[in-house]
């Protein structure tokens, strides 16, 4: 129970017990006045007035509610690393009081930030255009590209001049083969005939002659086969040359293809961004920068810091234990309900006899306490109360060693951590 809620009832207390004392003291002397002035002859009777002791409780039931009171929670959470308060601490706004583990928070801060860069950079290199090295780098190409088309153009031309020798051999390699045939075959006429007219006038010469027209024939035989290979190969020469030339002509057609894409990038690049670049550009530089805003929060979140000036009333969790993430909250919203009803009032005593000196009735006995009720009793005021226990939203957690200091969990506790006594809220 706070000291406010303590200070009054104390005061309620007290200001009940003046006006029962007053209350005693009014009843008695509006007795004796009122006796003797009823019955002059009547016998003025007095009685001694005695200090008692005067008790009065206060019963009430409901959620104890503390405005001073603030529950702490983590916004990012994890595995608690450090706690650098104990209970009992007093701590100002803005001071660090306890961290979970931040290893995948860093590094995802890293790759953010990392994002971010290569964005950024792209978005200046598209701002900036060519440099003056690009450029000069990009003239190059333009004239290697260049280069490359003359040399394909020349290699067209030595293939065509290649080509037309290797016709001229082979139409001459089929002349000279024809030549032969024709030739090996007036040969062999003639000698069929000489062969015919010694069968008929000179017998002695038809072996002679037999002899010659066979190897006419056999001439006849090598030089049409000679023929034959130089034809084929004046066809399969020219089908060479023409798959040579036209290769060159391709080397031609890429190169003047590459040198006219090349002349078309330049002129891209070398154009300022239109709308849609930097608009993509600029899109991907904020989205980037979103990634790196939200890592860093849930970085910051690790820590947990005083928002107010306090004291530390409770600490709800071990170093090495995991703590939930959750925003802090005032534990007036949820503070335990009070058990057990308070002590009742005490009787008061009995009024003694009317005599001469009347004695006083004795004291009325004190009321008993309640489980938990708190009993205000004496005259003067003084007051005791028995230990107030609440059920928090918060588990108890018994007296445990947090980072060297004992913590314990107290009523009302919400989050990982509870201020009292707080001022300065930002």
């Amino acid at each position: 129970m706070s000291l406010p809620i303590l200070r009054r009832r104390k005061t309620l207390v007290v200001n009940s017990g003046l006006v029962v004392v007053l209350a005693v003291a009014v009843g008695i002397a509006y007795t004796s006045v009122g006796t003797s002035s009823s019955s002059a002859a009547s016998k003025v009777r007095t009685g001694t007035v005695a200090k008692g002791t005067v008790v009065a409780t206060v019963s009430a039931s409901g959620a104890l509610i503390s405005p001073s009171d603030l529950g702490l929670g983590f916004v990012t959470g994890g595995t608690l690393r450090y706690v650098y308060v104990k209970v009992g601490d007093t701590v100002k706004t803005g001071q660090v009081l306890a961290k979970v583990d931040d290893t995948s928070q860093q590094e995802s801060l890293t790759t953010a930030k990392n994002s971010l860069a290569s964005a950024k950079a792209s978005l200046a290199v598209l701002l900036q255009g060519q440099t003056p090295q690009q450029k000069a780098a990009a003239q190059v190409q333009l004239q290697q590209s260049a280069a490359q088309i003359t040399q394909a153009q020349d290699n067209v031309a030595f293939t065509q001049k290649s080509n037309a020798n290797d016709a001229a051999n082979a139409t001459a390699a089929v002349s000279s083969a024809q030549a032969a045939v024709t030739a090996a075959k007036a040969t062999l006429a003639t000698d069929t005939a000489t062969l015919a007219t010694d069968k008929v006038s000179n017998t002695k010469n038809v072996t002679a002659d037999q002899t010659k027209v066979d190897q006419d024939n056999q001439t006849l035989t090598q030089t049409s086969s000679a023929l034959t290979q130089a034809q084929q190969q004046q066809a399969s020469t020219a089908l060479k040359d023409e798959q040579a030339l036209a290769q060159a002509e391709q080397q031609v057609s890429s190169a003047q293809l590459s040198y006219k894409s090349q002349v078309a990038q330049q002129a891209v690049t070398s154009a300022p961004p239109t709308a849609a670049q930097l608009a993509s550009a600029n899109s991907q530089v904020a989205s980037a920068q979103v990634q790196v805003d939200s890592a860093q929060r849930t970085l910051d979140g690790t820590t947990l810091k005083a928002p107010a000036n306090g004291t530390v009333m409770s600490i709800s969790t071990l170093v090495g234990g995991t703590v939930s993430s959750g925003s802090s909250s005032s534990s007036s919203s949820s503070s335990g309900a009070a058990t057990g009803s308070t002590g009742s009032t005490g009787s008061t005593g009995a009024t003694g006899s009317t005599g001469s000196t009347g004695s006083t009735g004795s004291t009325g006995a004190t009321g008993s306490a309640g489980s938990t009720g708190a009993t205000t009793t004496g005259s003067t005021s003084s007051s005791t109360s028995s230990s107030t226990s609440t059920t928090g939203s918060a588990g108890v957690v018994p007296a445990a060693d947090i980072a060297g200091h004992t913590a314990t969990v107290t009523s009302g506790d919400t989050g990982f951590l509870v201020l009292t006594n707080i001022t300065g809220l930002q």
